[in-house]
C-alpha cells in the first residue's frame, strides 16, 4: 500500500487530458479523434471516469460547475460509456488503477 502517481492518460501530440470529462463535454468524435491517436502512441493506456461523470443531471447538486456534466441524461451517459468501454475493451485489458499498479510495481 501506498500513495502512487500515475497519471492520467493524454492525447498525443496534442497533450490534452484524454478521460471522460472531456468526453462528455465535446462529444462521441472527441473520443474516436482521441482514442484513434492514442492507440498509434503505444504508450500505457490509463482512462479515467469521474466520479461526477456517473451521475444524472437530475442527482448532481446545484453548487457543481455546469461544466461538470451536469446537463446530460443518465441514460445518454450511459450508452457513453457502453461505447467507451466497448472500444478500450476490444483493443486492451481493463484493468482497476489499483491492479494496474500492483502489475507494474511487483
Amino acid at each position: 500500500e501506498g500513495i502512487f502517481l500515475f497519471p492520467v492518460s493524454t492525447i498525443p501530440y496534442l497533450r490534452l487530458p484524454f478521460h471522460s470529462t472531456f468526453v462528455f463535454l465535446m462529444g462521441k468524435k472527441w473520443f474516436d479523434f482521441g482514442y484513434a491517436i492514442k492507440k498509434l502512441d503505444n504508450t500505457r493506456f490509463n482512462y479515467l471516469f469521474h466520479a461526477i461523470d456517473l451521475v444524472g443531471a437530475e442527482e448532481i447538486d446545484y453548487r457543481f460547475p455546469p461544466l461538470l456534466g451536469k446537463s446530460a441524461n443518465i441514460n445518454v451517459k450511459m450508452g457513453l460509456c457502453n461505447y467507451i468501454m466497448s472500444k478500450i475493451s476490444g483493443d486492451y485489458r481493463v484493468l482497476p488503477t489499483k491492479e494496474l499498479l500492483k502489475n507494474i510495481y511487483t
